[in-house]
């Protein structure tokens, strides 16, 4: 039955979703830059909190530009899912050759109007979290500067210097997990449209694997819930912290785990 169940696409998402990462990884690394550049311009002009204000803006500058790629991803992940469960080769082979950002089909709009929910409370909830680790970068750069007795020039170029060569490495995060989110997210829809009542969360056990994951391992809910509920996840003495309801991976930043069919 398990076998039956763990599909070629379903165990190879993340492989699939990985072709994505430069785009994402680029998209990422722009707005990051441009905000640490506003806020060195602002703390250059004298500014002592070149960051406070900026939440709204960072935010929305965040959703704008990674907005267009979830929904691509997540169509791609919608159009894996059909095939996963069963849509005849013609479909599939389509489905597969498509660029899902340049070549949607009314079939792609009827199911991205479906994604909409989901993919706007992601962005929403983690374009916030993103904004706050950018706000408190600046925030610690000119709690550094000030205890230096750094003028407002050498202020912005701290900015600059730690804050630009941090980008590259968030960037890198927030693209693998967005990818990861995006595929499963399609996926998971495509399980609601057939008909799917239940899920099961499959792990990439290898010797990377982490313990977060591992208490995943097989576990399975409705299709609708949540595998994990916002909050604190308690390991041990370790605690994981869940902004949001996990409907399906990642659990956490860089997460690789896949969603199957249960039933």
């Amino acid at each position: 039955m398990a076998d039956r169940r763990i599909t070629s696409i379903a165990m190879r998402r993340a492989i699939i979703a990985d072709g994505w990462l430069p785009k994402v990884r680029t998209a990422a690394r722009a707005v990051l830059e441009r905000h640490v550049e506003q806020a060195a311009e602002l703390a250059g002009e004298g500014n002592p909190t070149p960051a406070a204000g900026l939440e709204e803006q960072w935010a929305a500058e965040t959703i704008a530009a990674q907005r267009p790629l979830t929904f691509a991803m997540a169509l791609d992940g919608y159009g894996l899912g059909e095939i996963e469960l069963g849509k005849s080769a013609p479909i599939a082979e389509m489905l597969m050759k498509r660029d899902p950002m340049a070549d949607q089909t009314e079939h792609d709009l009827l199911v991205q109007r479906r994604l909409i929910p989901s993919v706007d409370k992601y962005l929403q909830a983690t374009s916030r979290l993103e904004t706050r680790t950018s706000m408190s970068l600046i925030d610690e750069l000119m709690g550094e500067a000030g205890r230096a007795g750094m003028t407002s020039t050498e202020a912005a170029r701290l900015i600059l210097s730690r804050g630009l060569a941090q980008t590259v490495t968030r960037a890198e995060l927030l693209a693998r997990t967005l990818t990861i989110w995006s595929y499963n997210d399609g996926a998971q829809q495509a399980y609601v449209d057939a008909g799917i009542r239940r899920k099961q969360w499959l792990i990439t056990q290898d010797d990377v694997t982490c313990e977060w994951c591992m208490t995943m391992r097989d576990k399975v809910t409705g299709i609708l819930d949540a595998f994990q509920k916002a909050g604190t996840f308690q390991l041990g003495e370790r605690e994981l912290d869940l902004p949001f309801d996990i409907e399906h991976p990642p659990l956490h930043p860089s997460c690789r785990c896949a969603l199957i069919v249960a039933d």
